[in-house]
């Protein structure tokens, strides 16, 4: 909820008396009336309400001010041209992840006799990028490159079960009857496709993001506060 108080030119000390009043407001409602009375912001009409906002969208400015106000509290005033703003924190609310659609999954094999061992030498040491096979491939017609690009539920189950293991860029070897697969997992296009993590790790890695956030917040407060001395 924000109110923005209008300052008026030679009413700067009056109008921030009055914003000290109000940024001591502990409740929702009386902070709705002191919108609907004072505020010049389009959102007056609503007592100051404003549509939820993600924490991380936050303009700079505002999220030192936001982070560690509980339910109902106040931000200090907030000095912009030509007015004051305030904001309340009307409750946090915690968002699920969304399981995106899957595309494609590009990959590569490289298959070639398993009694080769002169190859799997080469291809662990020299292949660090799908387009480095390119290059070994017409030194050796025997073997076998092959590219492609599949949705999850078009690929082999093995091959697809061996995917779900690697990251871009990442290989594994592995055998059907005598000979060996090289694979390599080139991208997952931009829609997602399958991954590795489960919904678990999905839910820290986002936790994460939001601690992270509260201890930039929390750094900046700390800037903000502290006294520096020049000597």
């Amino acid at each position: 909820t924000e109110i923005i108080l209008p300052v008026k030119r030679g009413q700067e000390q009056k109008a921030q008396v009055l914003a000290d009043e109000l940024s001591k407001i502990t409740t929702q409602d009386e902070f709705s009336k002191a919108a609907r009375k004072y505020s010049a912001a389009p959102t007056r009409a609503t007592g100051g309400r404003v549509k939820w906002q993600k924490f991380d969208e936050l303009p700079a400015v505002l999220k030192p001010l936001i982070f560690g106000l509980a339910p109902g509290e106040v931000t200090e005033p907030l000095r912009i041209r030509n007015a004051i703003a305030l904001f309340q924190l009307r409750g946090v609310e915690e968002t699920l992840y969304t399981q995106p659609k899957v595309g494609n999954i590009d990959y590569l094999t490289y298959t070639y006799q398993s009694s080769d061992i002169e190859i799997s030498t080469k291809l662990t040491s020299e292949v660090n990028h799908c387009d480095d096979l390119y290059s070994i491939a017409p030194e050796n017609p025997s073997h076998i490159l092959k590219h492609f690009s599949k949705s999850p539920s078009e690929i082999p189950v093995k091959v697809r079960n061996l995917l779900k293991q690697l990251d871009a860029q990442e290989n594994l070897f592995f055998s059907i009857e005598n000979k060996t697969i090289f694979l390599m997992l080139c991208s997952r296009n931009a829609s997602g496709g399958e991954t590795a993590q489960d919904l678990t790790n999905i839910r820290f890695g986002l936790r994460n993001q939001r601690l992270e956030s509260y201890a930039k917040g929390y750094l900046e407060n700390l800037r903000q506060d502290a006294r520096i001395i020049v000597k």
